[in-house]
């Protein structure tokens, strides 16, 4: 049974020898020795807790005038406290305000209090809104009164809620580490207070002789929502260890900065939703135990965030994820391969410092990837649809990747940012843009697969990937920008198969003597430093049109076309129109134009047409008298 204490048990003083009683903190005496105040009054200053004590008088409770330092709106709500809130270690909250009835605590209103330790309330208040409490790391006890405060029921290290208490906000207590009980009327139609019972892994209510119960636990009346645990009592430091089986609903901020056991925290089968922030900054979780037959579909933004050595499988039930879920968890081993997760939303895993994958890694194997030997392999499931914005920024630990499915249709921007031990990554068909920063600062990536439905490379989508070795870019790539590949080892990227790609990515200049293909036309290096091609012939002999391009980057060098070789164009019966922009042309060989349609219409550079015209004329090149040939 808790016990009551003394409302302040302070002891009024006798100043003089003979029965003389000395106000305290402004409050006079009456006739029977005990300072008396109005509990509606607005007129006194802060409450004191300073004591005095005498040999002959006899000891009374002193009752200290409620604070005026308050400002009320029109709905009753308390919105502004004027006193000092760094020193206040006390405070009695009138009644009424100026007249009006105080029912409600606003945002923010008694919040950052690093001493405060008492607070009394009128049995009018009804609501407790955001954060009215909240960062007063040292609020122990909360105590309901009607008419004088002399009447407050004040219990050790028990917050009680007025009577006719509706709502309290998820964070009216945010991080008030020291409340160790929550106290409510037996008979509140809104909420309970339970013990947390480790040994039966359930709760019972304790509702003490002035019909108030007391309990570790903080429920809504049907028990079907966790609305906050106290967070000072860590049942003799083993720590929490699961919920109440009625449990259907973790709140928001229920279990924040609470003692969880670091061995295992178990989430009953009726849980199916946790909340924002609900297990936030618990420091050391363990490992998570989802009871079988688990109906757990849903983690809030924050959940888990800021505990180390988290260890989790989680079950295919979870089908959600809020935003920075997991964030800044050191060494957490994970596995979230047999989700039904759609999204990895954004900063899920941000900042997660040795990230490793719990997972049966047969369906990776299978696949003939190469399993890492150092370094952690995270597998995604089937289901997977999006990879939102940072998710994995900072993972330093990541080394490969890998998706179970093929319905990926989006890496957000920055998703793998800063993970300086990712190796591999082959990216499923469906994906078309690889956003800005995704891969920025991945220092050891290696080999990198893009789909052929990639068509945007963002900027500093790859910026200082220094060890590539393995990376082709697909065909129907047609947007990079100049930063994409900022700082990156670019002479192993292969991009053969993307002609627009080559004015932006710098590999290996080609061999001389060796061949290529362009938009149908094949053309031969003649020197690779000076960047001079020749013309070959056309890849299909039935082709009607040729372009011979201004010029022709490969590998990030700008090549130009300065010689048509010898039966370049031989018997290319059906050619009827050939435009020539390259302005360096040198040289034609011998029957480069033989076979070709005697009408064929050439276009050359304006400012070329008189040389051209010669060049092309000779006879050694074959090409009839009747082609037409002119001015671009």
């Amino acid at each position: 049974m808790y016990k009551r204490k003394r409302f302040m048990s302070f002891l009024l003083a006798i100043a003089f020898a003979m029965s003389t009683v000395a106000p305290i903190g402004g409050v006079s005496a009456n006739a029977e020795g005990e300072a008396s105040a109005d509990a509606s009054s607005n007129a006194a200053t802060e409450v004191t807790t300073e004591q005095v004590t005498t040999t002959e008088a006899p000891v009374t409770e002193v009752i200290l005038a409620p604070d005026a330092g308050f400002e009320i709106d029109g709905t009753g709500c308390l919105t502004v406290y004027h006193g000092n809130k760094e020193e206040v270690t006390s405070i009695v909250i009138p009644a009424d305000v100026n007249g009006a009835l105080v029912t409600a605590l606003g945002d923010n209103v008694l919040a950052d209090c690093p001493n405060l330790t008492t607070v009394y309330v009128p049995e009018s208040v009804v609501e407790f809104k955001s954060q009215c409490f909240a960062r007063d790391y040292k609020l122990k006890e909360l105590a309901p009164y009607s008419g004088s405060a002399s009447k407050a029921n004040l219990y050790e290290n028990v917050v009680v809620l007025p009577k006719n208490t509706s709502l309290v906000s998820a964070d009216a207590f945010l991080t008030c580490t020291s409340i160790y009980n929550f106290g409510i009327d037996a008979n509140n139609g809104y909420y309970t207070a339970v013990n947390y019972n480790a040994e039966t892994t359930f709760a019972e209510e304790n509702a003490n002789d002035k019909g108030v119960s007391v309990g570790h636990m903080l429920l809504s009346k049907d028990k079907v929502r966790f609305v906050r645990q106290a967070p000072a009592f860590d049942d003799h430091g083993s720590g929490i260890k699961t919920v109440p089986s009625t449990v259907q609903i973790i709140g928001d901020y229920s279990l924040e900065s609470v003692h969880i056991s670091n061995q295992s925290f178990t989430f009953p089968a009726s849980v199916t939703t946790v909340g924002d922030y609900a297990f936030y900054k618990c420091n050391n979780l363990g490992t998570l135990v989802f009871a079988e037959g688990t109906q757990l579909s849903r983690f809030g933004a924050y959940a888990f965030a800021y505990n180390d050595n988290l260890i989790a499988s989680l079950p295919s039930t979870i089908n959600s994820m809020g935003d920075y879920c997991f964030t800044q968890c050191k060494n957490i081993r994970i596995d979230f391969a047999n989700t039904s997760i759609v999204s990895v939303p954004a900063y899920c895993f941000y900042e997660c410092d040795n990230l490793r994958c719990m997972s049966d890694v047969a369906s990776a194997e299978a696949s003939g990837i190469a399993l890492p030997e150092e370094g952690a392999l995270l597998v995604f499931p089937k289901t997977l649809e999006t990879i939102e914005g940072y998710a994995f920024k900072g993972c330093n630990n990541l080394n490969t990747i890998f998706f179970k499915g093929s319905n990926l249709k989006k890496l957000g921007t920055g998703a793998f940012q800063k993970c300086g031990n990712l190796h591999y990554i082959d990216i499923p068909e469906g994906v078309v843009e690889i956003e800005n920063s995704t891969f920025d600062g991945c220092q050891n990536l290696e080999t990198i697969i893009l789909p052929d439905t990639v068509e945007v490379i963002g900027d500093n989508a790859f910026k200082d990937n220094r060890n590539i070795k393995e990376f082709v870019i697909p065909e129907n790539v047609k947007e990079i920008s100049n930063s994409s590949f900022q700082g990156a080892k670019t002479d192993e990227i292969d991009t053969s198969q993307n002609e627009y790609s080559q004015k932006y990515i710098k590999g290996a200049p080609p061999l001389a003597g060796s061949t290529f293909k362009v938009s149908g036309v094949k053309y031969k290096v003649l020197d690779n430093v000076k960047c001079t091609l020749a013309v070959t012939g056309l890849t299909k002999k039935k082709a009607k049109t040729a372009n011979i391009p201004a010029a022709i980057w490969r590998n990030g060098y700008k090549f130009k076309v300065t010689k048509i070789n010898k039966n370049a164009f031989k018997n290319c019966k059906k050619l009827k129109k050939l435009t020539i922009r390259t302005t360096v042309l040198k040289s034609i060989g011998k029957n480069a134009f033989k076979g070709v349609k005697k009408n064929i219409k050439i276009k050359v550079p304006k400012k070329k047409l008189k040389k051209y015209k010669k060049m092309l004329k000779k006879k050694k090149t074959g090409l009839k008298k009747t082609a037409k040939i002119s001015k671009l």
